[in-house]
C-alpha cells in the first residue's frame, strides 16, 4: 500500500498542493483528475520519488520513501512521465531494454531479456523491435515506453508490492489504443500491482479507474470510487463544466455529457 500524508509542496512562493493525504491499494488503478495547474503530476512526482521538497510523508509498505535506496525504489516501483522522449536513434528493443538497467551492470542477462520479450508480446511491438524508435509515430512511442516502464518492474519482489506511476499515458493515443493502453493497467493491477495514473478523460476514468483523485488547486475535493465520487456538482466545482452522467448499458456504467 501507498500512503500519503499530509503533502504539502511549493515551488517558490506559489503553493502547488496543500494537506493532500491518499492511500492507495494494491491490486487498483487509482485515477488523478483535475484541471490544469490542479498539481496532479506534482503529485505523482512526489509519489513516485521524483520530487523530494516536499512536506509530509510518502509511505510504500510501511516504509518511508525517502529512506529507500535508488535501487530498491527501481524495482518497487517504475514512472512514465510526459517528458519521456529520446533523441537518439536506438532500436525500440533498445528502448525496452532500457527498463532493466537498474538490474544489470553491463550487459543484461536471460531475466531481462526475457522480461523484455514477455513485455513486448503483451504490447504486440513485436514487428517494431527492429526499428528505429525516432521512426516511428506518437502513438507508437507511446507503447514503447510503457513497454519500457513495464519491464523495470516485471520482476515480482519477495514480499513488496510492484508500482505503476502513469502521467496522461493515453495523450498520443487513438481510441483505440487508449483503451487498450488502459486495459493492460487494468490487467496489471490483477496480478497485484498498485498502478496511479494521469488522466484527463473523465470517462475513461468512470470505465477503468477502480479509484480517483479529484484535485483543484492544490487540494483534495473528492476521492473514492468513481461512481461515488463524480457527480454532475463535482464536475461543476472543479472543471467548471455544465455536465450530466447517463448510463448507457446494462451494467449501469455511468458516461458524462457535457452541456453545450
Amino acid at each position: 500500500m501507498i500512503k500519503l500524508e499530509d503533502i504539502h509542496y511549493s515551488v517558490g512562493k506559489k503553493r502547488i498542493l496543500g494537506n493532500v493525504s491518499a492511500y492507495w491499494q494494491p491490486g487498483q488503478l487509482t485515477v488523478l483528475l483535475g484541471p490544469n495547474g490542479s498539481g496532479k503530476s506534482s503529485l505523482l512526482k512526489i509519489a513516485s520519488g521524483l520530487l523530494r521538497t516536499y512536506t509530509g510523508t510518502v509511505v510504500y509498505d510501511g516504509v518511508d520513501l525517502l529512506s529507500l535506496s535508488p535501487s530498491a525504489l527501481a524495482g518497487r516501483r517504475a514512472v512514465m512521465t510526459q517528458q519521456a522522449a529520446l533523441s537518439f536513434p536506438l532500436l525500440v528493443e533498445e528502448v525496452v531494454m532500457m527498463g532493466r538497467y537498474p538490474h544489470f551492470t553491463l550487459q543484461p542477462g536471460k531475466k531481462d531479456i526475457a522480461s523484455c520479450a514477455a513485455v513486448a508480446d503483451m504490447l504486440g511491438l513485436q514487428p517494431l523491435l527492429q526499428r528505429n524508435y525516432l521512426t516511428l509515430s506518437g502513438g507508437e512511442q507511446q507503447r514503447v515506453q510503457f513497454a519500457r516502464v513495464l519491464a523495470q518492474v516485471w520482476d515480482k519482489p519477495a514480499e513488496e508490492h510492484r508500482c505503476l506511476f502513469l502521467d496522461e499515458p493515453t495523450s498520443s493515443l487513438d481510441i483505440r489504443y487508449q483503451h487498450a493502453f488502459l486495459q493492460i493497467a487494468k490487467k496489471m493491477t490483477q496480478q497485484g500491482f498498485t498502478v496511479v495514473a494521469v488522466l484527463h478523460d473523465i470517462n475513461l476514468a468512470l470505465q477503468y479507474a477502480d479509484n480517483v483523485l479529484l484535485l483543484k488547486e492544490g487540494n483534495v475535493v473528492r476521492q473514492g470510487p468513481p461512481a461515488q465520487t463524480i457527480d454532475a456538482a463535482v464536475l461543476k466545482e472543479v472543471f467548471g463544466i455544465e455536465a450530466a452522467l447517463i448510463h448507457y448499458d446494462d451494467e449501469r456504467m455511468p458516461m458524462v455529457v457535457y452541456k453545450a
